[in-house]
């Protein structure tokens, strides 16, 4: 065999050897990269899921749409007030309140003389005096029916108020104040002296009404501590 067999056949057996490392190095990085874009896959269907969860979790800590609107109602603020209801010591503001919104279910007493009822009285009470209350006079009128009563100072409204209480009467309202304190926030009166009567802010737009009602509200929360 000549030199240049010799030279051939190696220099194919080299290329063979390289042909082969290179396809081992070819299949090498074939599995190289099939093993890493196996673990991206499985890495983002796992934080997918991790996602999936997450959201699956929110979703059931979310209210129902029934709790939402709930939620939302409650937070408005009270835009239709409703009168308020009788306290045994009750305000100029509450009955006035009462009065305004269309609440006939009361009755309002008088409990001074008659010369002072002539002269000016809440508009629409009745004249009864302590000597009436006394003498057992229980007017046609119901037990349960809601009464507000005032005198001249407030120990004759607390006397006259007991009397009536203590006749049966069970919704008994004393009237703090008076006819002062009702004339200072524009109550409606009559008799000879309430010519040149001069009405309330609340008596002429809602707005003050409103903001009367909203004082009222917050001394009856004081009145139930």
């Amino acid at each position: 065999m000549s030199d240049i067999e010799n030279m051939d056949r190696t220099d194919l057996s080299k290329a063979e050897d390289a042909v082969k490392a290179t396809q081992s190095n070819v299949e090498n990085t074939v599995e190289a990269a099939k093993d890493n874009i196996e673990g991206k896959v499985e890495t983002a269907k796992e934080n997918l899921g991790n996602t999936v969860e997450a959201a699956k979790d929110k979703l059931q800590d979310m209210p129902s749409v029934e709790d939402a609107i709930e939620r939302a109602k409650n937070k408005l603020p009270n835009v239709t007030p409703i009168p308020p209801s009788l306290h045994a010591q009750a305000t100029a503001h509450e009955l006035k309140s009462r009065l305004e919104w269309g609440e006939p279910a009361l009755t309002i007493l008088d409990a001074r003389d008659r010369s002072a009822y002539d002269e000016c009285h809440i508009k629409g009470s009745m004249l009864a005096s302590l000597e009436e209350f006394e003498a057992g006079n229980k007017f046609n009128m119901s037990s349960e029916r809601d009464i507000y009563i005032y005198g001249a100072t407030d120990a004759e409204t607390a006397t006259a108020a007991n009397i009536l209480r203590q006749a049966g009467f069970s919704q008994v309202a004393e009237l703090k104040g008076g006819l002062a304190d009702w004339t200072s926030i524009g109550g409606a009166t009559e008799g000879l002296a309430t010519q040149g009567h001069s009405p309330a802010a609340s008596e002429r737009n809602v707005v003050s009404r409103l903001q009367e009602f909203s004082q009222q509200k917050a001394h009856e929360k004081s009145l139930q501590k």
